[in-house]
């Protein structure tokens, strides 16, 4: 492995600051993904559409391993996973599909699928997910779907439209 050829790394960065790590790493001249959706959130005098980061807890930056300590140089809460004693790398097909999901997922709206059930596979149709099949687990609000996918080898819970999936 070439140490100056750099790659997708998954950093953990304590939840709440994904935005800012990712805005400090991006000063320093790093690339970043970032996936977000857009939520509404309630607070007691209004509704507000906000984008929320979509795995809580994770950025990933693109660095060699020569540069990888100057990560540490952009904020103090985070570091590179790591598994069996190695830095998790993301293949090319899974930084493609986390450069389309920066792009925003809006957890929108849509109409009720009376034939949908917990425990029902589906195959997403539409959207940054299209073509991924996933379970579903639970319905929020007669519209959205919450469906666990497998990703990056570990199981990932997100929320869907109904409208943008088919039963298998």
């Amino acid at each position: 492995m070439d140490l100056h050829t750099p790659r997708w790394h998954v950093l953990t960065v304590k939840k709440g600051c994904e935005k800012k790590v990712s805005r400090s790493l991006q000063a320093l001249g790093f690339e970043v993904l970032l996936p977000i959706r857009k939520v509404y959130r309630m607070w007691s005098d209004r509704r507000k559409r906000i984008d929320d980061p979509l795995f809580k807890g994770y950025a990933f930056v693109y660095v060699s391993e020569a540069r990888r300590s100057e990560v540490f140089r952009a904020e103090k809460h985070m570091a590179f996973l790591r598994y069996q004693g190695k830095a998790c790398v993301l293949r090319e097909s899974e930084a493609e599909l986390l450069r389309q999901w920066s792009e925003g997922i809006d957890a929108g709206e849509t109409d009720t699928y009376a034939q949908l059930r917990p425990g029902a596979a589906v195959e997403i149709l539409e959207g940054p997910f299209s073509g991924y099949q996933g379970l579903v687990r639970a319905i929020d609000s007669d519209t959205r779907l919450r469906l666990e996918l497998l990703f990056t080898g570990s199981l990932t819970l997100v929320t869907v439209q109904q409208q943008r999936v088919k039963v298998l």
